[in-house]
């Protein structure tokens, strides 16, 4: 007859093991949330500076800078919410944008800019 011997630290390897690809497995989670976000907010900051430039241009020469300014930047996949495009003094304007991106859940990147010359320019 075998004699089957009671080791505590039995499978302990197994258990370690699995819990060390299951933390690399989730810290590599993290690691793309975070590059997705940084992303999101680049592109957000992107077609703001884009809209207020064209803004800035449009104004310049007679046309409704907002109008060009929301084109320009649903054409970089991003939103002006109502009322965030102003003209300021000095023919700057000021345009803020949301960028929607949808890795982890609705999420929004917000980011805003000002185009224009400088004052007393």
């Amino acid at each position: 007859m075998k004699t089957v011997r009671s080791d505590p630290e039995r499978g302990s390897g197994t258990m370690l093991a699995t819990m060390l690809i299951s933390g690399l497995f989730a810290a590599g989670l993290l690691l793309i949330s975070l590059a997705v976000a940084h992303q999101a907010r680049w592109q957000a900051q992107l077609a703001a500076d884009l809209g207020a430039l064209a803004a800035a241009s449009a104004w310049r020469t007679g046309f409704d800078p907002c109008e060009i300014a929301m084109r320009t930047v649903e054409l970089n996949r991003a939103v002006i919410p109502e009322k965030a495009c102003v003209p300021q003094a000095y023919g700057q304007v000021r345009v803020s944008v949301v960028y929607r991106f949808e890795f982890l859940g609705p999420r929004q990147a917000k980011a805003y800019s000002v185009a224009g010359p400088r004052p007393g320019a």
